[in-house]
C-alpha cells in the first residue's frame, strides 16, 4: 500500500492555508493505515476536507471508503481559548461574554431538544459557520438561562442588545 507523502500534504495545507500551522502524521501499529491531519483554529474541518477532495484526499472513518493513495485521512481541528473568546463575542454582540467557570452550566432545550452548554454553543460556531446562527440563538438562550439560574431555556430570544 502506498502512503501519502505527508511532506507534500503538508505543503499543500500550508499554501492553501498559509498562516495555519499544520501537523501532517502517519498512524502506527493498528491505524498504520490512517493519515493524520492536526491544526489549531484556522479553516474549519469542512472547508480542509473541501480541499482534501480537490486534490483527491478526501477524510474517511473505519466504515467509509474514501482515501488518498490507499490511506484514511482523519482531521482534527483544536479551537484556542483566544479563538473560543472571539467566537464568544461574536456570539453574544453587545453582551458580556459570562465568565470561563459558568460555560459548563447545562441548560435544557425546550420540547425535549436536550441539555446543552456554552462550550457547545462556542464549538458549533467555530466548526461550521453554517451553523453561526443557531449557535447565536443557543448562545442567547443560554445565557438568559444562567442569568437567571435557570435550568430550561427559554423559547424565543430577544436580540436588541445585539445591536
Amino acid at each position: 500500500m502506498n502512503r501519502p507523502d505527508n511532506r507534500s500534504l503538508k505543503a499543500s495545507l500550508t499554501r492553501r492555508f498559509p498562516i495555519t500551522t499544520w501537523s501532517v502524521s502517519s498512524g502506527r501499529g493498528t491505524a498504520s493505515s490512517w493519515t493524520h491531519i492536526r491544526w489549531t483554529d484556522g479553516p474549519t474541518e469542512p472547508l480542509v476536507t473541501q480541499f482534501l477532495t480537490m486534490i483527491q484526499a478526501a477524510p474517511g472513518s473505519m466504515d467509509q471508503t474514501d482515501y488518498f493513495n490507499g490511506e484514511r485521512i482523519g482531521l482534527t481541528r483544536h479551537i484556542s481559548e483566544t479563538m473560543q473568546d472571539q467566537v464568544a463575542r461574536a456570539l453574544l454582540g453587545a453582551k458580556v461574554v459570562p465568565p470561563r467557570d459558568a460555560w459548563d452550566h447545562d441548560v435544557q432545550r425546550p420540547n425535549s431538544g436536550g441539555w446543552y452548554n456554552f462550550h457547545q454553543c462556542v464549538w458549533s460556531a467555530a466548526s461550521n459557520r453554517e451553523n453561526f446562527e443557531r449557535a447565536q440563538f443557543d448562545a442567547h438562550a443560554w445565557l438568559e438561562a444562567w442569568a437567571h439560574n435557570r435550568r430550561e431555556a427559554p423559547n424565543s430570544v430577544n436580540y436588541e442588545a445585539l445591536a
